[in-house]
């Protein structure tokens, strides 16, 4: 086990002191090896960065892929630096070009949102070859709404449940924002920090799916009903430390994981949630562990990040049996690491990526599950100067025309999305 990694498992439980040695050893590599020395970077393949008019540009999350069937690329672009909080009264550009860029061309569409932040944008999402969602702010409703927009025709319609997971190209997921702005304001949007509202009763607040062509909402389970599944003495649970989210859709879309997250008694406890579509039966995974991120490999199985008998590392879970199987040997360097987890359909392998390593290196791999197999994509150089809720993960989303990987990385010194072909 790495000297890193075995000094984050040892100072686990006294948090202050784990943040404190963090934050430190992180400032003082990057002075070392991202401003005096410049380690190299790498990469397997040519990375072909995303440009708009010298703006910082990202896509956001990982495992949504931003390409259309037709070839039209996607992603936030924001004026201001990326390596500060976003600013509530400035929005970014939601942008549209055609791949693969060339010098001079033009975008083919322009809009612009007030929800994003510099995790999981906007929730900006294809819904077929001509329609995409966004998440913007409504100052006069003081909410959040969900923009769908046209190719062809423009602003298509503006819906007063914002998106959280694409289930269909007629339905999606939709939950309370105001929650995670509020608990977890990283994946929150600062348009929201300025509006407070009572949000500790549990029971109004839902997981609620949206048809879009009924436009009605219907609501799937309230966060209540996931917090008496699962409490209990050993997990007395705060109800106003409680929110979802990492939502991910099976790809069949009959079912959907998440995370519900909490915080009690200076800790932070995840259980990983199921829900069936066709049965209507919401159903707890794994309580009180430590999740992180997760990938659909079949309707069956998950990639998944999680801590399995005290252990932390990467696991194949099948949901028949639900007993995880190390995808890493324990000598292995990426055994003990979080990652990003984006399954290659019809194949036996998944990109995923690292967080900065003690050299400021941020790396980005190919796995195969079947043969072991571990192909180094890339290794970039991660400034101190984008840290915390303003860091960059490389958030990886797989292309299969052209067959690739879009990241969002800060190795030139600005937020930038690229492009790598496998």
């Amino acid at each position: 086990m790495r000297f890193s990694v075995l000094v984050g498992s040892r100072l686990r439980k006294f948090s202050l002191l784990r943040r404190l040695v963090k934050y430190y050893a992180e400032f003082l590599s990057s002075l070392l090896f991202c401003d005096l020395f410049h380690l190299p970077s790498y990469s397997k393949s040519r990375l072909h960065q995303i440009c708009h008019f010298g703006m910082e540009t990202f896509f956001g999350y990982y495992d949504s892929c931003p390409l259309s069937q037709d070839g039209y690329l996607l992603f936030h672009a924001s004026s201001l630096p990326t390596s500060s909080i976003p600013n509530p009264h400035v929005p970014v550009e939601i942008c549209c070009y055609k791949f693969p860029q060339k010098p001079n061309d033009l975008p083919v569409y322009l809009a612009s949102t007030f929800a994003f932040n510099w995790q999981q944008g906007s929730m900006l999402t294809w819904i077929d070859n001509d329609l995409f969602v966004f998440n913007n702010f409504c100052f006069d409703a003081k909410a959040v709404v969900a923009e769908i927009h046209s190719l062809k025709n423009g602003l298509f319609c503006r819906i007063p449940y914002p998106v959280h997971a694409i289930l269909s190209p007629t339905q999606y997921l939709s939950l309370n924002y105001r929650r995670i702005s509020r608990l977890h304001p990283e994946y929150g949007y600062p348009s929201l920090f300025d509006f407070t509202i009572d949000d500790n009763n549990l029971g109004d607040t839902h997981l609620s799916l949206f048809d879009l062509t009924t436009l009605k909402s219907r609501n799937l389970f309230s966060y209540a009903q996931c917090v008496d599944m699962i409490k209990g003495d050993s997990l007395p649970l705060d109800s106003q430390r409680v929110f979802i989210n990492h939502t991910s859709v099976s790809p069949s879309s009959k079912s959907f994981v998440f995370i519900l997250r909490a915080f009690f008694s200076k800790r932070r406890s995840d259980t990983l949630f199921m829900f069936d579509l066709d049965a209507g039966r919401l159903a707890p995974l794994f309580v009180d562990s430590t999740i992180s991120h997760y990938t659909w490999k079949d309707d069956r199985t998950l990639v998944i990040y999680m801590s399995y008998n005290g252990i932390f590392g990467c696991y194949l879970l099948s949901l028949d049996d639900l007993v995880p199987s190390p995808i890493f040997s324990k000598d292995s360097d990426l055994n003990g690491l979080d990652g990003h987890p984006c399954f290659i359909p019809g194949s036996d392998s998944f990109i995923t990526d690292t967080y900065p390593n003690i050299y400021r290196s941020q790396k980005l791999f190919k796995i195969g599950i079947s043969d072991s197999s571990v192909t180094l994509l890339s290794s970039l150089q991660h400034s101190f100067k984008f840290k915390s809720a303003c860091r960059c993960d490389f958030h990886p989303n797989y292309s299969s025309n052209p067959e690739g990987v879009f990241f969002d990385s800060v190795h030139t010194g600005k937020r930038s999305l690229f492009f790598q072909s496998l």
